[in-house]
């Protein structure tokens, strides 16, 4: 009776991309730090995510992610013969601009995401108050 042999599992190979198109979009996260980290463990400074064009909504999964990755020194839509802004080209951190762990620990400074502009809360207090005095005065227009 011939046994047969349970196959082996072999990772593919580095290269200088991610396709995301074969995953869930819930699957982006840990594949995109998984991958930078192999990345850049590799000695590539530079890496192009293909995220597709579609409704962007993976896009901005991958570049809100981007935004908070150590690794991520900086990022941008692709040139075109890249796939335009149906990818993101990253510049990977070098080891110097990496931070240490208690500096990249995530912020305990409130509830405020990271990346949403210091203006943003003020802003909207003062649309809602604006929106609340137009909807009175319309309202008491229509009592009187």
């Amino acid at each position: 009776m011939m046994m047969l042999e349970k196959p082996s599992l072999v990772a593919p190979p580095l290269e200088d991309r991610l396709d995301l198109h074969r995953f869930q979009p819930r699957q982006a996260a840990t594949l995109v730090d998984d991958y930078l980290r192999a990345a850049a463990a590799a000695g590539y400074s530079e890496v192009l995510i293909i995220h597709g064009k579609g409704r962007g909504v993976l896009k901005h999964r991958v570049q809100g992610l981007l935004t908070r990755h150590p690794l991520a020194a900086c990022f941008r839509d692709a040139p075109p013969e890249l796939g335009g802004w149906g990818a993101t080209l990253v510049v990977l951190a070098t080891s110097s601009e990496q931070p240490t762990a208690a500096e990249s620990a995530p912020s305990t400074r409130g509830a405020e995401p990271q990346g949403t502009p210091r203006w943003s809360h003020p802003a909207r207090f003062l649309l809602g108050l604006l929106l609340g005095l137009a909807a009175t005065a319309l309202l008491l227009h229509f009592i009187r």
